[in-house]
Parts: structure tokens; sequence; C-alpha cells
């Protein structure tokens, strides 16, 4: 019996260690640039980023608002604990996305500076 509960309690065992995987889904924090200044999330404007192997789609509490491939253009790790990646979105737009824990900060040429978390209530995207 203790050898089961022992199995049971293993398989459900989560691994702590964020992952440094571009794939997944990120909820909005707060977005900075431009002449707007900065913005923050709130209860009333929810904000989700899904990428999976070759497109991101950003919703607005629910509804569509970009749905766009992307090419990932290279990958560095400058330290074990964060990723960075450069992507090209539809083919005309660069970004530098950096992964470190479960905040991804997304970077388009310095003007205007975005930050998510991953959001740890949707499974994993493989």
């Amino acid at each position: 019996m203790l050898g089961l509960l022992a199995v049971f309690s293993a398989c459900n065992h989560e691994d702590p260690t964020p992952s440094l995987s571009l794939k997944g889904v990120w909820k909005w924090q707060s977005t900075c640039g431009g002449i707007v200044g900065c913005v923050y999330s709130s209860d009333s404007q929810e904000q989700l980023l899904t990428i999976n192997e070759h497109e991101l789609t950003m919703r607005q509490n629910g509804d569509v608002t970009v749905q766009s491939t992307y090419t990932l253009q290279n990958v560095s790790s400058p330290n074990g604990n964060s990723r960075v990646y450069k992507i090209l979105v539809d083919e005309r737009l660069d970004y530098d996305i950096v992964i470190e824990g479960n905040k991804l900060t997304m970077d388009y040429h310095s003007l205007i500076v975005s930050v998510y978390h991953r959001d740890l209530g949707f499974p994993p995207i493989y």
C-alpha cells in the first residue's frame, strides 16, 4: 500500500524549475514605451499571448486581436537562467524576447517593451 502511494506521489510531482521555452501561454503584465508611457494589467483587461511552434496569438478578454506566423532567427543563452530569442513576425517585425524564470520580456527596438508571466493555469504547449 505504501509503495503504491509513493508511485502516485512521484507521478504527481511537478518540476519546480521554470521552463526557458518560448512556447506556452503568457499573461500580460505591462507595456512601456511610446507616447503613452507605461500601461499595466487590470482585472477588467486580460491579455494572453499564446506561442506555439510557428504562430503567436494575442487575445484581449478572450477575443483574438493578433494572430501571426513567426520565424525564429536566433536563440542564445547568456547565462543558465535565461534565454534570448530573436523572432521575425509576419516577415517584417523583429522582436527580442527574453525568458527568465516564468517571465517573458518582449522588446521591439527598445521602443516598446512588454512583460508577460507564464500562465501556469494552462497545460504546456509542445
